[in-house]
């Protein structure tokens, strides 16, 4: 009796069982679509900003692309110079022979051109030893710091140098000694006429290395090797 009177409770609870069933697997389901729409509507959203993104960005990477290659294709495949300063290149027969010291020693020949095309007394006059000579062309020999000062003091006050060097030539004689050869070419510009014109020219400096261990120029020759404009 027991047992039919738990089984007639059950029966009569089961219609409740299933009026709850109905209202919350429906609503159960409807929220999972709902997921599924909002994870595919985001992934949509996702792959058109990507996209957008694409289209935005590939035209500059490929015009930087693109200056790269022209670049690429506008320098030689065989240099015969490389670039070691602002003002100075060195060729490859130099370069071939280059060592930490013969690096050293190519310093003050960048900063000798340096100086020269800014007109900088001072900054040449420190590159030079505290004995210097200069053997400039159709002129006498000038001996002594102060002649040389002298120098340059009365060049600059006549001519601007616009120039581009390759060094040649870099050779260490001694522990103490060097020599190194250049080309220069690039505008002479005499300040009178205020007209710059091509020029070219070669030079020589003997270097010696100080008890500071830095090299600096001691001797100094040059000459045109093309008509120079009067001045």
């Amino acid at each position: 009796m027991a047992t039919n009177h738990i089984g007639n409770v059950l029966t009569m609870f089961q219609p409740a069982k299933q009026i709850v069933a109905d209202t919350i697997e429906p609503e159960t389901v409807q929220n999972k679509k709902q997921e599924g729409i909002a994870a595919r509507t985001n992934r949509t959203h996702a792959k058109i900003l990507l996209t957008a993104l694409v289209f935005l960005v590939w035209p500059f990477l490929s015009s930087e692309a693109q200056a790269a290659s022209a670049s690429k294709s506008s320098t030689p495949a065989s240099s015969s110079q490389s670039q070691v300063c602002k003002d100075v290149q060195i060729s490859d027969a130099a370069k071939a022979s280059n060592t930490a010291e013969t690096t050293a020693i190519e310093a003050p020949i960048c900063g000798y051109f340096s100086a020269l095309n800014d007109s900088d007394i001072e900054a040449v006059l420190k590159l030079y030893t505290d004995d210097p000579v200069m053997l400039p062309f159709l002129l006498p020999t000038v001996v002594g710091p102060e002649a040389v000062r002298h120098n340059y003091e009365s060049t600059f006050q006549q001519i601007r140098f616009q120039m581009h060097t390759t060094i040649q030539e870099v050779v260490q004689m001694s522990p103490e000694w060097a020599f190194v050869r250049t080309d220069s070419a690039g505008l002479f510009t005499p300040i009178k006429t205020g007209k710059g014109a091509p020029s070219t020219f070669h030079e020589l400096f003997l270097l010696r290395k100080g008890t500071d261990g830095k090299w600096r120029i001691a001797r100094y020759n040059f000459s045109p090797t093309s008509a120079l404009p009067v001045f």
